[in-house]
């Protein structure tokens, strides 16, 4: 014959009880607060990461444009000098080429844009200065004298500034 087992106390239900829930509560906290600086810092540097690569790469390319058609000026004479952040010439090929940096002076575009003519090359640029050496390396303003073109930018991205700056000698230059 079958036995009947009688329970004693309350029966067993399945499920959690309040001291469990409170106990995973309270771990799940201190694993989130400890977690969660450490996901901040990863995602501050991989947002780093990305203005650095856009500032380096937007920056690299708008000075080697800059630098290749700097090489191209066709004469000195062909240098029209107005400003320190300002530059027109002829090239070779008798195509007038200006370098400025946009809102500033009669240079067309937004500010802080690097232009050439009326193309933006790079943006968040906050300076651009060139500079003008002769063949001994004496700085000039006058054209003629002109041998080395100095140009350098700053540009900034977020937290990330970074300089660039390259030194030209045109090819058709005595």
């Amino acid at each position: 014959m079958a036995t009947i087992r009688k329970s004693v106390g309350f029966p067993r239900r399945n499920g959690f009880s309040l001291i469990e829930m409170i106990m995973v509560i309270v771990v799940l906290g201190i694993i989130a607060a400890v977690a969660a600086p450490i996901l901040a810092n990863a995602f501050r540097a991989y947002f780093t990461g990305m203005d650095i690569a856009e500032t380096d790469w937007q920056a690299r390319a708008a000075l080697e444009r800059m630098s290749r058609e700097l090489r191209t000026v066709r004469a000195p004479a062909d240098l029209i000098i107005t400003a320190a952040g300002d530059l027109s010439f002829t090239d070779i090929d008798g195509n007038v080429i200006r370098y400025c940096l946009g809102a500033v002076g009669t240079c067309p575009g937004t500010a802080g844009n690097l232009m050439r003519n009326s193309q933006s090359l790079a943006t968040g640029v906050s300076g651009l200065t060139l500079s003008y050496l002769t063949r001994t390396g004496v700085a000039t303003g006058v054209a003629a004298q002109v041998f080395y073109i100095v140009t350098g930018f700053t540009v900034t991205q977020n937290t990330v500034s970074k300089v660039f700056t390259a030194t030209v000698s045109p090819r058709n230059f005595p």
